[in-house]
């Protein structure tokens, strides 16, 4: 699992590295993707035991860098639900994504994500805070944090965003889309496995490979997207058509 984390956190790097200069200054319009880069490298990191319980002690020793990893993963995958969206000419799925209904879910979801992490007792640093899943509101906040990006990822992988990103001209751009549409299929189930890793043994690993993997197969995708654009000499705003 620590390969697959490092070598999506390297490939992110690569893609948030080479859109650094369409950052813009203040009163400009921020590069999304650089950011949703930025941020999943932060998550990723987190997912590595040492980094992370570093960085919690720093924070205090209390597993705010798990809270802090949940909330930076509703930021990435709002993100990628925008951009997806839009280059698959998915317009519904869109308007619901930064429509009113989904800017109301996503409050309701931030604000009863930290509730519940507050509510919860978490004394000391533990990765993925295992140590504390006898507690009704740990076991929710868990739920809660897979639940958001598989909804996300659920408007996403509709019947039409598999035949437009088929019917794209450029192989390497078609396996950028299709990697991204699979990393969003594995997230969806991600919620189901972690409600069932306090009853199941293999769910645990399950909910990882979705997770995880997912993610890894966006950065993936998006790296590839980068890459076509530019031995195409196309505009990052290039919308994929059907």
């Amino acid at each position: 699992m620590t390969v697959v984390v490092l070598s999506s956190v390297g490939l992110l790097l690569l893609l948030i590295l080479t859109r650094l200069s369409k950052i813009r200054v203040p009163g400009k319009r921020l590069d999304l993707i650089a950011v949703a880069a930025a941020c999943l490298i932060c998550v990723m990191l987190l997912a590595i035991p040492t980094v992370y319980v570093t960085t919690d002690h720093l924070l205090g020793g209390r597993n705010i860098a798990n809270l802090v990893s949940h909330l930076l993963l509703y930021v990435v995958f709002w993100i990628v639900g925008v951009q997806v969206a839009s280059a698959l000419v998915l317009t519904r799925a869109r308007s619901l994504i930064v429509g009113p209904v989904n800017r109301t879910a996503t409050a309701a979801v931030t604000g009863a994500t930290i509730w519940l992490f507050f509510a919860s007792f978490l004394p000391t640093s533990s990765m993925g805070i295992l140590e504390y899943q006898d507690q009704w509101t740990v076991q929710a906040y868990l739920v809660l944090g897979r639940l958001y990006p598989a909804i996300i990822s659920g408007l996403l992988v509709v019947p039409r965003s598999w035949k437009t990103a088929l019917s794209v001209p450029l192989p390497l751009l078609r396996a950028s889309s299709l990697l991204t549409l699979w990393g969003l299929t594995l997230v969806v189930p991600s919620p189901i496995f972690e409600a069932m890793k306090p009853y199941v043994m293999w769910a645990a690993t399950a909910e990882d490979v979705c997770a995880y993997g997912g993610a890894a197969l966006v950065a993936v995708g998006s790296a590839l997207t980068w890459l076509s654009r530019r031995a195409e000499n196309r505009p990052d705003e290039t919308v994929f058509r059907g």
